[in-house]
């Protein structure tokens, strides 16, 4: 049952979600970006590529459902926010606390 309702609950699951936070950090330098050009982004940086699989995320929708799952959590003194929408999606910032 505890292993159920931490499913459910918001923030960060686990290390792999701890650890994609500060790959989003480094990845996106304080630029607000998109699931989509973060989908994109993978394909060229190992990094965020491995941390989005540690996390079991194989598709953009489920990157979004994690994005909006931690956001506003601080990981370590870094935040993941929504700041707005664009025709691509939802606009993150990813910024220290």
């Amino acid at each position: 049952m505890d292993a159920l309702v931490a499913q459910r609950s918001p923030g960060p699951r686990d290390r792999y979600d701890t650890a994609l936070v500060h790959v989003l950090a480094h990845v996106s330098m304080g630029l607000p970006f998109t699931v989509a050009a973060m989908w994109r982004r993978r394909a060229v940086d190992q990094a965020l590529a491995s941390a989005l699989l540690d996390c079991d995320v194989v598709s953009t929708r489920q990157a979004g459902k994690l994005l909006k799952r931690i956001t506003g959590h601080a990981v370590d003194g870094v935040c993941v926010r929504r700041i707005g929408t664009t025709r691509e999606g939802a606009v993150w910032h990813v910024s220290q606390e």
